[in-house]
């Protein structure tokens, strides 16, 4: 845990360093969401973060659905699926982080997985009861062998309802590729 702490720190100081162009902006919280001293699932939750609370995003890792915030006094990291821009700028700063200690990258993946409204009729047309996780779900996590995924007819990838929200799923590695909004 010290090595991600000291890790996380040195992200922080190279946010600091002068002459980088890191433009900050503003963004909301839209659901509950944990807060993590790295960006990942399995770093420790330091934090929880209301609905519809404001930060200051400080960055996102490139290919990663990982993002690093700035709320009150306090930093840390969440999961770029549970924040909206508070403005039109798109403009998001790409976060240098070496992750952890082994070398892993947690969570990411990277492609266009953008479902065609085809597919967005046939998942809203087709629920099947929610699977409820304990703790926060994204982009890039595995799911349980338990969980039941189901075929969409025509389509590469699998979906399943989680906490009441629609994922994708890559059926071979049971990775969430998509979270249906």
């Amino acid at each position: 845990m010290t090595m991600k702490l000291v890790m996380t720190a040195a992200a922080c100081a190279m946010l600091a360093v002068p002459g980088a162009a890191l433009a900050q902006q503003a963004v909301i919280a839209n659901a509950d969401l944990n807060v993590r001293t790295g960006p990942g699932d399995d770093y420790p939750v330091v934090d929880r973060i209301a609905l519809d609370s404001e930060l200051l995003l400080l960055g996102c890792m490139e290919a990663s659905e990982w993002c690093q915030v700035s709320y009150g006094d306090r930093e840390g990291w969440v999961s770029s699926d549970y924040l909206l821009a508070a403005a039109e700028e798109a403009d998001i700063p790409v976060v240098i982080y070496e992750g952890p200690a082994d070398g892993t990258m947690v969570g990411s993946i990277s492609g266009d997985y953008e479902p065609t409204p085809q597919v967005r009729a046939y998942i809203e047309d087709n629920r099947y009861e929610p699977v409820y996780l304990e703790g926060e779900f994204g982009v890039g996590t595995s799911l349980p062998e338990t969980v039941e995924v189901y075929e969409i007819p025509d389509y590469e990838y699998r979906y399943v309802y989680i906490n009441d929200r629609p994922v994708l799923v890559e059926p071979q590695t049971r990775r969430i590729v998509y979270i249906v909004r």
